[in-house]
Formats: structure tokens, sequence, C-alpha cells
């Protein structure tokens, strides 16, 4: 070591043998206290985040006055209790919930979390989980490489399909329709022909931005789904009231500034396929009836809704 940072020797080549000496580098990460946390791991809208918990009582739920909030169904506006007393023992305990906690596939009152322990509350799935800081980064850096696409920033479409599965679950049982749209930006390829492929994401990307300002609904999601084209689900909303959405979007592309300043002359339009969910339909079922639909309106010209099929 020099100067404190540590030294990586190379050995010598040794004819067909070559060895490689490396100090251990981890060995050298300054010691950090692992802190308790508790990171959800199963659910809809909030899977990934992670609540560190401190020494004392902190309040769980989906009101947003909660020390923890939990946006999934299920989840009463104060449902649960955390307490870490000064051992670092963890004790989740309910409050009257109305579906209380879940441990071992049992209705508990109260329990005591070890690491790894899992409890459900309501539809959230939370896991008892030790980490520092640099545990901390690198299971978000995981979970997102994972699930958000590197450039629109959107889900990917493996993790929307997933969402959309559960959306659908949760609307088979309260017998309410899931509506979908694939939007496809018409000018991705002359903007990329243009400009450059990057420019052309970068377009792709604009729009689904002016998708998530025209649909601001918490409950909507979205997601990318191929090289020029995003997706969203609409949960409780019908045909007629996803297909005026559709073609507020297709004006509202062709209104924005998202072609690149390179290429004036091209005009950026959107082409959308639609398709809403009836009992027993798939996620894989639903995204290809939009598909059909979304061929439909680029066979007959682009920049509009493509019929329902």
């Amino acid at each position: 070591m020099v100067d404190g940072i540590p030294r990586i020797d190379y050995a010598e080549d040794e004819g067909e043998q070559k060895q490689t000496l490396l100090y251990d580098l981890l060995s050298f990460r300054p010691v950090q206290r692992r802190r308790a946390c508790l990171v959800v791991v199963g659910g809809n809208r909030s899977v990934g985040r992670i609540f560190r918990l401190r020494e004392g009582q902190m309040t769980i739920g989906r009101s947003v006055a909660c020390d923890i909030v939990l946006e999934e169904d299920g989840v009463s506006r104060h449902h649960a209790t955390v307490r870490v007393d000064g051992a670092g023992a963890v004790v989740v305990e309910d409050a009257g919930s109305a579906n209380g906690l879940i441990h071992g596939g049992e209705r508990v009152k109260d329990q005591l979390l070890r690491d790894g322990d899992r409890i459900e509350i309501g539809d959230a799935g939370v896991a008892l989980l030790h980490m520092d800081d640099i545990d901390e980064t690198v299971r978000q850096n995981l979970l997102q490489s994972a699930t958000i696409d590197d450039e629109t920033r959107l889900p990917t479409r493996r993790y929307f399909r997933e969402l959309l599965e559960r959306e659908l679950a949760m609307a088979s049982r309260y017998a309410t329709p899931v509506s979908v749209l694939v939007c496809s930006l018409d000018s991705f390829k002359n903007i990329a022909d243009a400009a450059g492929r990057a420019v052309a994401i970068g377009a792709l990307r604009k729009a689904s931005r002016v998708a998530q300002d025209l649909f601001p609904r918490e409950e909507i999601f979205f997601g990318r789904f191929g090289e020029d084209q995003f997706v969203l689900a609409l949960p409780e909303t019908s045909t007629d009231d996803v297909r005026m959405g559709g073609s507020m979007l297709c004006k509202a592309v062709e209104s924005s500034t998202i072609a690149p300043a390179p290429s004036p002359s091209i005009k950026a339009t959107m082409s959308v396929g639609l398709a809403t969910s009836a009992p027993g339909i798939t996620a894989d079922d639903l995204l290809d009836q939009a598909e059909k639909s979304l061929y439909r309106a680029k066979i007959a010209g682009g920049n509009q809704v493509g019929a329902a099929g």
C-alpha cells in the first residue's frame, strides 16, 4: 500500500502459465454498521422500496401520515406498527387492520422478525434485511437494472407484463376492466435515418413523457414495448374511454415538439393500438390484441387509433 492506496501487482509470464496477484480491494472497504431495513419484495406499486428502521416505533399503512407508506391494495390507512428495541429486535404488530398480518401462511397479531423473514401486509410482501449503505445501493441498482429500460427510463417489457398480470388478477376480483394502449412513433425510422438512432430514441422518450402528462392518474403504469413503442395500462377504463384517450394522445404527440432540430421536415406522429380485458384473459392475450389493433392503425396510414379486434 502506498499513501493509503492498495497496490495491484501483476506477476510475469512464465511460459503457458500466467498468474496475476490481486489484492482484495473489498478488504479495504470501510466497516459500516448494518441497519435493519424493511424491503418490499412483493406487490404492485411499492416493490423494491427500502425503509430504514430506527429505534422506537414506526407506523405502516397507506396514509401519507405513516412513517412507512405502502401503496398496495389490502393495506389499511394505519395497518401496523413496527418496533425496534435497544437490542435491535424487530417486532411488527397489527393495528386493527381489515386484512391483518400474514406470516408463514397464518394471520398473526404480532410477529418477531429475524433477518430474511417475510410478512404479508395486505398485498405487499415485506422482508426484514440488515444492510449498510453499499448493500442498499447495490440492491437498488440491481432492481433498477432488472426492471427499468435504460433508453426510455420506463419499466421493461417483461416487468410491465408482470405488473399487468397482477392488475388483471385484481380486476377479475372486483369485476372491473383494464385497458392497454400500445403506442408506436410513426416517424421513428425517418428520424433515425436523418439524425441517428440516439435522436430517435430521444424522440420516443419525449413522446412517452407527453403520454405521462396526458394520463397522470397514479394507478396508470407504463412500459417499453418495442424498438419504437411504449405501452400503458389503464385500470378501470372501458374501451370507449381508452379509445378517446388514445385519440387525445395522437393529437398531443402531433402538436408537440419532439422531432429533432436537424430534421424539422419530419413530423412526429403516433399510431396507437388498444385492447380491453375480458373475464379470464391473460396479459399476453391482451397485449396481442392491442398489437393487432396497432397494426390496423398503421395500415390505415398511422397517426390514429386502430380498430379493436
